[in-house]
């Protein structure tokens, strides 16, 4: 029996890339998403640190040119916060899709690997089918020559039979001596 082809192995070879290359695309996005995420941790802890700042700068009275230039790096820090929020606010809906995505790649997998499992378990049962045939076959032929052998055993024992009865016939029949014509002639007149 040939060997197993799945005829859609293209079909899923396809597919796997597929799923890697989405697993890929998430990863890239998580990892956009964790840089997103530290970047808004720094920028919050730096306004924190320019609050701080400026309140001191109240308390020891500095010109108010240095206050409104804390004020507009306060203002600055805030800004960036809000558009890295706004950002990550994308990034994830980013990160959902492409958790969807590979979802469904995993999903495409899976069924063309549970098509794949079934052609196989319909492979190995014809193979084993096409086994049990062969050995059926071989019985069948197995019994077809012992049948004949032994038909042919029993028509040479008659015909063994046949002849050794008619051998002890043919013993038990008296030989009569052949004799010519004339001499049966002169037999008879003699007796």
């Amino acid at each position: 029996m040939k060997k197993f082809e799945f005829d859609l192995e293209a079909l899923l070879r396809v597919r796997r890339l597929q799923e890697q290359e989405a697993k890929l695309f998430l990863q890239e996005k998580l990892a956009r998403l964790n840089e997103i995420d530290q970047q808004i941790v720094a920028a919050a802890e730096e306004r924190g640190v320019e609050q701080r700042r400026m309140l001191e700068s109240k308390r020891s009275r500095l010109e108010s040119d240095d206050l409104r230039l804390r004020q507009r790096a306060i203002n600055s820090l805030a800004a960036q916060v809000i558009e890295l929020r706004r950002q990550r606010m994308e990034w994830v809906q980013g990160v959902q899709a492409a958790q969807e995505a590979l979802r469904v790649a995993r999903r495409e997998v899976e069924l063309v690997d549970r098509l794949r499992e079934r052609r196989y378990d319909e492979y190995v049962s014809d193979v084993r089918k096409a086994e049990q045939a062969e050995l059926d076959e071989v019985a069948r032929r197995i019994h077809t020559t012992a049948t004949a052998a032994e038909e042919e055993d029993a028509s040479t024992w008659a015909t063994d039979v046949s002849m050794s009865h008619e051998r002890s016939l043919t013993h038990d029949i008296v030989e009569w001596p052949q004799f010519t014509s004339s001499e049966s002639v002169e037999r008879g007149r003699s007796s």
